[in-house]
Parts: C-alpha cells; structure tokens; sequence
C-alpha cells in the first residue's frame, strides 16, 4: 500500500480524514503527539521535511 493510501485509511479510522483534507500538516501534529518514533523513521524512509509534504492528493 502506498503511503497515502496508509494516511487515508488511518485519518479515516480516526475521524480526522476531513481534518487532513483541509490542512495536510494535521498529520504531522498528530504524529508527533502520538507516535513521534515511527514518524520519525517515515520521513527518514520517504526522505522528506514532514508527513505532509509527501501527501499527494489531499
């Protein structure tokens, strides 16, 4: 799965699918609130800034 089919599914499971629509860097907030260690390792792994500049589509 691509990583923003992951985002989708995940911002979906937790009511925050609209959220992220409307401002990508809703991502990078949460993420770093709640699983500051694995986003870390994504945006080392997709080699960006944050989550949000390797969204497509939102």
């Amino acid at each position: 799965m691509s990583f923003n089919g992951t985002v989708q599914n995940w911002a979906a499971k937790n009511g925050v699918n609209v959220a992220v629509m409307r401002d990508r860097a809703v991502i990078d907030k949460v993420t770093r609130e709640t699983c500051p260690e694995v986003r870390e390792s994504a945006i080392q792994a997709l080699q960006v800034p944050d989550l949000a500049t390797a969204l497509i589509g939102f």
